[in-house]
C-alpha cells in the first residue's frame, strides 16, 4: 500500500506542466495533490507535498502580484 501511495504522489508530481505558467502549474500541483489526498486521507506522503504545493503556489503568486506593481520580487520569507 505504502509503494501505490508513493507511486501516485510521484505521478502527479511527474505530470508534464510545461505549457503552463509558473503560477498555473503550481495551483495545477496543488490541486491535483489535494485531489489525493481527498481520496486517500491516510496517505501522509500526500498531505506532506500538499502543504508544500500549497507554499509554492502562494509563493507563485506573490512573485506574480509583485511584477505586476513593478516592485521587485524577493524570495519568500
Amino acid at each position: 500500500m505504502r509503494d501505490r501511495r508513493t507511486l501516485v504522489v510521484k505521478a502527479v508530481l511527474a505530470k508534464d506542466r510545461s505549457g503552463l505558467d509558473p503560477v498555473s502549474a503550481a495551483r495545477s500541483v496543488a490541486e491535483d495533490l489535494g485531489r489525493v489526498c481527498a481520496q486517500d486521507p491516510d496517505n501522509a506522503g500526500a498531505r506532506d507535498r500538499h502543504v508544500a504545493a500549497l507554499y509554492g503556489h502562494a509563493v507563485e503568486v506573490r512573485k506574480e502580484m509583485r511584477s505586476t506593481t513593478g516592485q521587485p520580487a524577493r524570495d519568500a520569507e
